[in-house]
């Protein structure tokens, strides 16, 4: 509302050539302001479409219709069809053309079967003038109503699209719904639709701060590449114990000689002498004592690279698979016959809801611990581009102890509400409910000192255009649903 009210107030101009201005430069009132200073009035609106008069006498005049009197009927001959109709059948645009009804109603139609709606033109030979939306919602519902239900979903589709701070929820499947940010909001904050998933604005991914929009594209990229590279080389690769280089088996024979000197079993995967298969061979033996491989000491830097991605692959996906099963853990609870007995329907709200609020807090604390390891493998590798980092070693030392801090936060919460369900007895509730309430008021500080410390001490070196959505306690903002047509139609447009 107040998008559109301003501009009719400054340009003083109508609700429907407001609203086309706005819909030519994708509903930013701002650059609607910018065009206006740079450009000059005349050829900001004919840029968009309109039709701009000095004197301001712009509209449909009746007596300015080359009419034709017979008797006491007045009719006119429309360009288009070449046919005589009544005066009062006649429909006259801003830009000074009139056709008969009929022809505006089928030319309406025709551009709305072929996309056009959004910015239907004057039929007149080379006029740019864009009709206004009451004209073709008026003559169109006339014909038929269904052709203008979908012309103004049409409209709600090009408002969410254009419009920089409107989206579709990215859902899947898609729940329908679209979302409007307010005047004030950060376009890189996080929203919860209603149908309860939350996203980033900027990106529309999951909610994924602490973690960067563009780390978090390059992280995704990442994992689709090595997923294949890590099955094949689990499958086909023997570690050796004395390099620690990754070794492929080319012969039958098992074996093997890598290029450091170092020989080993291929069965096994030890160290051995050439005489390992001639005697004291026990490689058939199951053992539970059997000495493993160590993956962890490669030497080579490619390998040292692979090795370092493991680390926080393998990190991040047990986060990420400990999220889902306590989500899925979360939302059981409120059914759980454990939880309804120990919270009779007697006791005040807020002290009913101190498990549901623990579960909150350790949901959002363990998706900020998730994303934390995308951002450090990138933040402290090589591999960002434009990371200029000095004093790597001692920034990264600082961002570790968080990350530890947070983590150690996080078990240990939810080992309690683990113990919730599995242990607990009615006298243990006020313990259990005490730790709980320490633990999350703990975490809320571990999570805005991550967030600290990403933000004044980390993004700083990527750049001015890396961002990530300010932390808030009680999680993404709630997003209200819109009625985008009804929104459309009246005032409330931003």
């Amino acid at each position: 509302m107040l998008g559109l009210n301003k501009l009719m107030k400054i340009l003083a101009i109508k609700e429907s050539q407001a609203r086309l201005l706005l819909m030519h430069h994708r509903w930013n009132v701002e650059r609607v302001f910018d065009a206006l200073d740079r450009k000059g009035k005349e050829r900001l609106f004919t840029e968009s479409g309109l039709t701009y008069v000095k004197d301001d006498l712009i509209g449909f005049n009746l007596n300015q219709l080359p009419l034709q009197c017979e008797g006491d009927r007045f009719s006119f001959l429309c360009n288009v069809c070449f046919e005589e109709v009544d005066a009062k059948e006649v429909t006259g645009m801003e830009c000074g053309h009139y056709f008969c009804n009929c022809c505006w109603t089928e030319h309406f139609i025709t551009s709305i079967d072929n996309g056009y709606a959004r910015r239907i033109r004057c039929m007149a030979i080379q006029c740019s003038y864009i009709c206004d939306y009451q004209t073709v919602c008026l003559l169109v519902s006339a014909r038929n109503p269904l052709i203008t239900a979908r012309f103004e979903r049409l409209l709600m589709e090009s408002f969410i699209d254009d419009n920089d701070r409107a989206c579709w929820c990215p859902s899947n499947p898609p729940c329908g719904r679209a979302i409007l940010l307010g005047s004030q909001c950060d376009p890189f904050c996080e929203v919860e639709c209603m149908c309860g998933t939350q996203f980033c604005f900027n990106c529309l991914s999951d909610a994924h701060s602490p973690c960067t929009c563009r780390i978090l594209g390059m992280w995704v990229k990442r994992c689709e590449v090595e997923k294949q590279n890590i099955v094949w080389i689990d499958a086909n690769t023997k570690v050796c114990p004395g390099c620690g280089n990754a070794v492929l088996k080319a012969g039958g024979c098992n074996h093997m000689t890598c290029r450091c000197g170092q020989t080993f079993c291929w069965l096994c995967g030890g160290p051995t002498g050439k005489s390992h298969f001639m005697r004291d061979h026990s490689c058939n033996r199951f053992t539970t004592e059997q000495k493993k491989p160590r993956k962890d000491t490669l030497q080579k830097p490619t390998r040292q690279d692979f090795s370092r991605y493991i680390h926080y692959c393998n990190r991040y996906r047990s986060h990420t698979d400990s999220l889902e099963k306590e989500t899925l853990r979360q939302q059981s609870l409120q059914t759980s016959s454990l939880f309804l007995s120990i919270h009779p329907t007697d006791r005040p709200n807020s002290d009913k809801n101190w498990v549901l609020t623990g579960f909150e807090k350790l949901l959002l604390s363990r998706r900020v611990l998730t994303y934390t390891y995308p951002f450090a493998f990138y933040m402290f590798g090589d591999e960002l581009p434009g990371n200029d980092m000095k004093n790597k070693g001692s920034r990264q030392d600082l961002f570790e102890d968080q990350q530890q801090q947070l983590e150690c936060c996080v078990e240990k919460l939810a080992m309690e509400l683990e113990k919730f369900f599995d242990q607990i007895t009615p006298g243990e509730v006020a313990e259990v409910r005490f730790r709980v309430v320490s633990l999350s008021r703990l975490l809320d500080n571990c999570c805005r000192n991550m967030y600290e410390c990403i933000q004044e001490e980390l993004l700083p070196y990527l750049g001015p255009t890396e961002n990530i959505a300010q932390y808030k306690a009680s999680g993404p903002d709630k997003a209200k649903e819109i009625n985008c047509v009804a929104r459309f139609q009246s005032n409330n447009m931003h």
